[in-house]
């Protein structure tokens, strides 16, 4: 099911995403603020892991912009837009495969709008900031 309204998702810390913006659309998702790649070894099995982290600004439209950031744990595949000082989305769905017997896949991120984010991965978790940007 792919969906853009978080409400549609279990996301592990969407309670307290929900609580700050009750409607959360990720359609309102606009600028990248930070965007980390941390590659790592499993040792139990010695194959590599990375996880991605993105923080994006919501729905800047407002006079205050609350911030949010995403981690995608077990990235399968990422596919990241031109870095350019700014990086803009528009329109961001999120897909939740887990009956699609994709093995260790679970989410699919895309941003249908004009950049070419997309990520695939085991798992995704949410954190509000209190800081907003002005």
């Amino acid at each position: 099911m792919r969906t853009h309204f978080l409400t549609n998702l279990q996301i592990k810390g969407r309670e307290e995403v929900l609580r700050i913006v009750p409607e959360f659309d990720f359609y309102k998702l606009r600028r990248i603020i930070r965007l980390q790649w941390d590659s790592h070894c499993n040792p139990e099995n010695g194959t590599a892991d990375a996880d991605l982290i993105l923080t994006i600004a919501y729905d800047a439209q407002s006079a205050s912009t609350p911030q949010f950031t995403f981690r995608f744990g077990g990235v399968a595949r990422a596919k990241l837009p031109e870095l350019l000082p700014s990086v803009y989305l528009s329109e961001v769905e999120v897909e939740d495969l887990h009956g699609s017997q994709l093995e260790n896949i679970r989410f699919r991120l895309k941003d249908y709008g004009q950049t070419e984010l997309e990520i695939e991965c085991k798992s995704v978790e949410m954190i509000a900031h209190d800081s907003k940007i002005q």
